[in-house]
């Protein structure tokens, strides 16, 4: 264990990284995610957590953001650490090669300017036979413009339609019902959101939403932090607008570029 102490500094970061079998890369993922959500993020001081996944399925990092140093040394302390431990032990092919804490004295961001959302009109929006029947979508906010802070998406919805149940691995989401009332359901909670409405989802947890008004169309703001899935309803603008209607494994495999599984 290498530590950097520096107690003046207020972002304290963990980085883990595991060598994995390929074939249960995945489980190790999951694994994670579900200890992460069970008491790592219920932790005072907790700030975030990802699970970085390498591309030829042999590692996996899990990095950790504390406010405080000592906000980590409690939760390295905690009886759940040793059950995290021992679950990841585990799994087959699972080695914890390498965890270092690290202070992080300055986050360097690119310049950034104010930007004006101007509403959006039925040209702005794009036909959606190419991703989610009676939805239309719209980018109109993409991270470049903030740095991949945040991002935001508008869509008008037909009554009855809205996306397939998912889950967003990399993204928390928030919904803003502008017009018509929506069922937006996260995990087992319902909530009926009508125009002016605000919804949280939080990452990693199964959601979707539903126009749910009998005539007419419902409009709805997506909003994503950090940015990045955006570029996925660029993609499928793309499709549209080349008339392409795409099969369900290319739908599938679009989403999982941008960690998104759809249940």
């Amino acid at each position: 264990m290498s530590m950097v102490q520096n107690n003046s500094l207020s972002v304290y970061t963990q980085i883990a990284t595991y060598t994995v079998a390929t074939e249960h890369q995945q489980a190790v993922l999951d694994a994670l995610l579900a200890e992460t959500n069970r008491w790592v993020s219920q932790q005072p001081g907790f700030l975030t957590a990802n699970c970085y996944p390498s591309e030829d399925g042999r590692r996996v990092v899990y990095h950790v953001e504390w406010r405080t140093q000592q906000d980590w040394q409690n939760a390295h302390q905690s009886p759940e650490q040793h059950m995290l431990r021992a679950r990841m032990s585990a799994l087959p092919g699972t080695t914890l090669v390498d965890t270092h804490v690290y202070t992080v004295p300055k986050i360097v961001k690119g310049p950034m300017e104010g930007v004006v959302m101007l509403p959006w009109n039925d040209e702005d929006l794009v036909s959606p036979h190419a991703a989610i029947p009676g939805e239309s979508q719209v980018v109109l906010l993409h991270g470049k413009q903030t740095n991949n802070t945040i991002s935001m998406m508008g869509a008008t919805n037909l009554p009855n339609s809205g996306p397939p149940w998912h889950v967003h691995t990399l993204e928390d989401e928030i919904w803003h019902v502008i017009d018509g009332e929506y069922d937006i359901q996260v995990d087992e909670n319902m909530f009926r959101a009508g125009p002016g409405a605000t919804v949280f989802g939080p990452r990693n947890h199964k959601h979707t939403y539903r126009y749910v008004g009998e005539s007419g169309v419902g409009r709805i703001l997506t909003i994503f932090t950090p940015a990045g899935v955006e570029d996925i309803f660029l993609e499928f603008n793309a499709w549209a607008r080349a008339g392409k209607q795409p099969t369900r494994e290319e739908f599938l495999e679009l989403a999982d570029r941008f960690r998104v599984r759809v249940l």
